[in-house]
């Protein structure tokens, strides 16, 4: 996918209700984080919350914590809507230097297929240009330098490549922690 292309993802931002926008218009031409998670991950209230720690030091990044729906085609509107209102309900007055959105079924498969990620948190970090500088699990984005530079593509190692397959573990029973849900997060249904 042309980094540009990948742009054109549609989310809701929930701060300006019901509304589509672009991953491009959220950008509007600074460097953007985007983080897709979903409330039935154990690991995303951490990322999450390490994410928002951050966003507070880098004011000239957005950072985007976008939830993705767990609702599959089949579910109706109510479905969906409901599923929203959920998200809503958990993220506020948390991760307050963090932009909320909400990402549709329909996006969400769309968006599957084009990034190629089958497991949350995923990350994409995305330069004032548009070019993709990360993809992958955000507990490997190095933030003091990530922006820092402007990578040629020789100069990108081959795990975080927009051309290269994802290395990322799918969601099994070993990503489990054994402890309940924290925040209202769980894991009874990885099949996002």
């Amino acid at each position: 996918m042309h980094p540009h292309e990948l742009l054109t993802l549609t989310v809701l931002d929930l701060s300006a209700g019901p509304e589509s926008r672009t991953v491009c218009s959220l950008r509007n031409g600074s460097p953007l984080v985007l983080d897709l998670w979903h409330t039935k991950c154990v690991k995303c209230p951490a990322a999450l919350s390490k994410l928002d720690s951050i966003a507070a030091k880098h004011p000239d990044v957005k950072f985007v914590a976008c939830a993705l729906s767990l609702c599959d085609k089949s579910d109706g509107p109510s479905d969906e809507e409901s599923s929203r209102e959920a998200v809503v309900e958990l993220v506020d007055d948390m991760w307050e230097n963090l932009i909320h959105c909400y990402m549709t079924v329909e996006d969400k498969l769309k968006a599957k297929a084009e990034l190629g990620f089958t497991s949350v948190p995923f990350c994409l970090v995305i330069a004032a240009d548009g070019s993709i500088l990360f993809k992958g699990d955000p507990a490997q984005v190095d933030f003091t330098n990530v922006f820092n530079t402007s990578p040629s593509p020789d100069s990108v190692p081959g795990d975080i490549k927009v051309a290269e397959p994802s290395l990322l573990k799918p969601l099994s029973e070993s990503n489990h922690v054994s402890s309940k849900p924290a925040l209202g997060f769980g894991y009874d249904d990885e099949d996002f």
